[in-house]
């Protein structure tokens, strides 16, 4: 059996178009399953043996590949922790509305100490300014709910952790506090690696707060999967 792990914002609509891809391979018996925000397609020997779980396994990424996790069952968190220590890169985090949750999936995993050297929870301005060294003017112009705000806490985790890799987070999870133009369910997730740093902007719509924390947390992460990926194909 081979079990491939897939991502994206909108899980249930990607879990939707993979039960199709599925129905479409030959040889093997398929099993999509939705673990919350993860799908996850497991392909067992059928007519077809080993041979077509591999063509299936090989059709499946190609058509997924901007929403791939991994080929080996193994979730994001899992995925970043191998990653990282196979280069020998050392990563701290930085977050504010998903309150420690990306520190926690990588801890969930065994090894994490060999790579992760520093978690910040920096929910108030106060602790943005006064722990990761965000200027007190990008919060003025920008707000904390902003690329440039995120930029400057990815800058500070790297420095606070003498780190090579950092991700970051500011957002609204709800179910209050949004504004027309900041609206509920709006974040901010950073990444940042040896030569890159890069921060996207995504909105949840319509999650609740748990679904909206899984989301930022594993987007961040994902966002830090890309970078690494990046970087090892420019090396």
């Amino acid at each position: 059996m081979e079990r491939i792990v897939f991502f994206g914002a909108e899980p249930e609509s990607l879990a939707g178009r993979l039960v199709r891809a599925c129905s479409r391979l030959s040889g093997v018996r398929a099993e999509v399953t939705l673990r919350f925000p993860l799908a996850i397609v497991s392909l067992h020997p059928d007519r077809g043996g080993r041979t077509a779980v591999r063509s299936a396994a090989r059709a499946l990424c190609s058509g997924f590949e901007k929403n791939l996790v991994s080929t080996d069952g193994i979730d994001p968190a899992g995925t970043v922790i191998a990653a990282l220590a196979r280069r020998g890169l050392t990563l701290a985090t930085a977050e504010s509305c998903t309150g420690g949750l990306v520190s926690h999936m990588l801890t969930s995993v065994p090894g994490a100490s060999s790579v992760l050297r520093l978690g910040v929870v920096a929910y108030a301005n106060e602790a943005k300014t006064g722990v990761l060294g965000v200027r007190p003017v990008t919060l003025e112009r920008h707000g904390a709910v902003s690329r440039p705000t995120a930029l400057a806490m990815l800058a500070g985790a790297l420095s606070a952790g003498s780190c090579d890799c950092a991700v970051a987070t500011t957002g609204i999870a709800g179910p209050s506090g949004g504004t027309r133009t900041k609206p509920l369910g709006l974040v901010f997730v950073g990444a940042a690696v040896p030569g890159a740093r890069r921060v996207v902007r995504r909105r949840f719509e319509g999650r609740s707060r748990e679904g909206f924390l899984a989301l930022a947390s594993t987007e961040a992460l994902m966002l830090l999967l890309a970078l690494i990926g990046e970087s090892g194909r420019q090396s």
